[in-house]
């Protein structure tokens, strides 16, 4: 409810209607933010954003037909340099040293209301963490902001539906497992 408020609340500055057709388009980061709550008795928080995204979606007469998305680890920031290196080594880490890319794509056609001057798309996807898809539903919203497509997304993901964290010996990982996280993108 209170993500709905802003967004139309952001959209009454900007124009509400969208064109029906849009060929397959890349989308740009405006901007994406984190937060986990960790395990920790004083319930410390850790937020961050990213720097860095490449994606592209397809949307045809109220249909999202495809989305994607791709961020570099490296990208993440929470601001303590030290923090994100530990974060990096523990969770984004593969067995054999990599660091595999964040992946986010839709697995099939989603029908979107028009609701509020903006579409709504309940999408059915996944998210891939060291190599390992996981289903990861999004609630999408896409609308017109000064004469660019805005794709506004939100999602929670759980760290213990993936394999690593769940099989994981030190406990170090598991300080947090719940991650939230909000993505603003803009069309060219």
């Amino acid at each position: 409810m209170r993500s709905t408020l802003a967004i139309t609340a952001i959209l009454g500055c900007s124009s509400v209607l969208i064109a029906n057709q849009i060929e397959e388009a890349p989308l740009n980061l405006w901007q994406i933010t984190y937060k986990a709550v960790t395990s920790y008795a004083d319930g410390y928080t850790i937020e961050g954003q990213s720097s860095q995204f490449q994606g592209k979606f397809q949307y045809t007469d109220g249909v999202l037909q495809h989305i994607e998305g791709t961020v570099e680890p490296e990208a993440l920031s929470s601001g303590l340099k030290v923090r994100d290196e530990s974060i990096l080594e523990i969770v984004f880490t593969d067995r054999d040293g990599s660091i595999p890319d964040l992946q986010w794509r839709s697995k099939e056609a989603t029908t979107c209301n028009l609701s509020e001057g903006f579409w709504v798309c309940e999408v059915d996807g996944e998210f891939k963490i060291r190599r390992e898809w996981q289903d990861l539903p999004l609630i999408v919203y896409i609308s017109d902001y000064q004469g660019r497509t805005w794709v506004h997304a939100e999602a929670s993901l759980k760290l213990s539906s993936y394999q690593f964290y769940e099989n994981a010996s030190d406990d170090t990982i598991k300080v947090a497992d719940e991650v939230s996280f909000v993505i603003d993108l803009l069309g060219d």
